[in-house]
């Protein structure tokens, strides 16, 4: 009767890749959740902003023509000096900013030009989601491997009788 070896390995290769990939996506969701809660920090003071404009943007790169975008600019004073700055979300409706319309922008009072748009959903908070998930499928994955060895090390237990 031959028997069949088994590998000693505990993590096969691709297990060891599994856990690099989820190692990867956990780091890099834990420092973008902390740039962003970095930029809450030096984004402290509140100003009132106004939409001067309103730019279109055509991503002609998309399939079926391309996609315009819409994308505010909020003039404001912080200071006592005026700026006016880009925001950083864009729309695909028309509609979605108005010119004139009056908002509430929170800027770095060291750095004017840097602020949190109001319409940013702050992607920390997919970021922790991420890091979140990547540590839990590779705590699966070593709950799994450590089960695969149990039941490698019982049926091997079985054919020692």
């Amino acid at each position: 009767m031959t028997e069949m070896k088994k590998s000693k390995n505990l993590i096969p290769v691709r297990g060891v890749v599994l856990i690099l990939l989820l190692m990867i996506a956990a780091i890099i969701g834990i420092a973008a959740g902390s740039e962003g809660r970095e930029k809450k920090r030096r984004c402290s003071e509140t100003v009132h902003a106004k939409i001067v404009r309103v730019e279109k943007d055509t991503d002609l790169e998309m399939r079926g023509g391309g996609k315009t975008y819409f994308t505010p600019c909020f003039a404001y004073t912080c200071n006592g000096t005026a700026y006016q700055v880009r925001g950083h979300v864009s729309s695909e409706k028309e509609t979605a900013y108005q010119v004139g319309e009056l908002v509430l922008l929170k800027v770095n009072p060291q750095q004017p030009e840097e602020f949190i748009d109001p319409c940013e959903t702050h992607e920390s908070g997919f970021m922790i989601f991420l890091a979140a998930a990547a540590a839990g499928l590779f705590v699966c994955y070593l709950i799994f491997s450590a089960v695969d060895s149990v039941r490698s090390a019982v049926h091997s237990a079985d054919g020692d009788f």
